[in-house]
């Protein structure tokens, strides 16, 4: 095992260090949201016991969800905004991909099939129980790599034992990396820094617009005038933003934000403690790889 040393940004979530060395590829992913595709796998026990028709026993509607450039929560907010219905799936997928995943409800109300802009619904049937987290096996994934310079797969599967399971950025909330930072202000029950963090936080992965709004966010005198030219991306601080003109409190604030974005703010800092801990295991020489 070789121990390398990471960018910057992978510090900034708790990966402190490579533990391969073959050189990377030099090339590129995820130029297009269809070069990085992702199918969850579904435990067969879920697959097997399922009834084409609802009734009393089988009375939870089961859907196929694609996606494209939307990430999971958002796309769940659109669903129910456009067709009225709540879901509930169970991996949270990246927006930059196609997604395929599995979502359940135990609305009175089907559709057999639905779009939105971003997602394709599928009724597959009806399940006896909503979809758990146990019911999720694992993700099958196709990358396309554009503009490679190496490519030696030898080298890397020689080497797959050497890989950490840490927590990608993702989780963190990708360039921006302030999710795991407003999770860890909930848990201290700062509420007012938490919703300070999730407004105005900035890294220097930030674009130059985004830095500009939350630069103009940190005085409350323009909290009014910033929401006229917000982009619709930033619906969670479109939500912040109208709460505190409308003279809400720090926690009021927060819960005008969908309850599944609320719990991912929790299960970032927590993401990010186990990198923290895997990296020091590492450093130390307590994990052999």
């Amino acid at each position: 095992m070789v121990i390398v040393n990471v960018p910057d940004i992978d510090k900034m979530v708790g990966i402190k260090f490579y533990c391969t060395s073959s050189p990377g590829t030099g090339g590129l992913i995820k130029q297009n949201p269809e070069d990085f595709k992702v199918f969850e796998i579904l435990h067969d026990s879920v697959l097997r016991d399922y009834c084409q028709l609802k009734n009393d026993k089988y009375k939870f509607a089961l859907y196929s969800l694609q996606k494209t450039g939307l990430d999971s929560n958002h796309a769940l907010i659109e669903i129910k905004g456009v067709l009225g219905l709540n879901l509930r799936c169970l991996g949270i997928k990246d927006s930059k991909a196609v997604s395929t995943q599995y979502c359940t409800t135990d609305q009175r109300i089907t559709i057999k099939t639905g779009n939105t802009p971003h997602t394709k619904l599928s009724l597959i049937g009806f399940t006896k129980e909503p979809l758990r987290k146990s019911h999720l096996v694992g993700n099958q994934f196709q990358i396309v790599i554009s503009n490679m310079k190496h490519c030696n797969p030898l080298n890397f599967t020689n080497e797959t034992s050497f890989i950490p399971n840490f927590y990608g950025l993702q989780r963190f909330g990708s360039a921006r990396l302030v999710t795991h930072l407003v999770g860890r202000q909930i848990l201290k029950k700062d509420f007012s820094d938490a919703v300070h963090t999730l407004l105005c936080h900035t890294t220097c992965y930030d674009t130059r617009l985004s830095r500009e709004i939350r630069d103009k966010c940190e005085d409350p005198a323009n909290y009014t005038s910033v929401l006229k030219f917000m982009p619709s991306g930033m619906d969670i601080e479109r939500k912040i933003l109208i709460s505190l003109i409308n003279g809400k409190d720090s926690i009021s604030c927060l819960r005008s934000i969908p309850i599944n974005i609320r719990r991912l703010f929790v299960h970032a800092y927590q993401a990010f403690v186990f990198n923290e801990c895997i990296s020091s295991l590492i450093m130390a020489g307590k994990i052999f790889l």
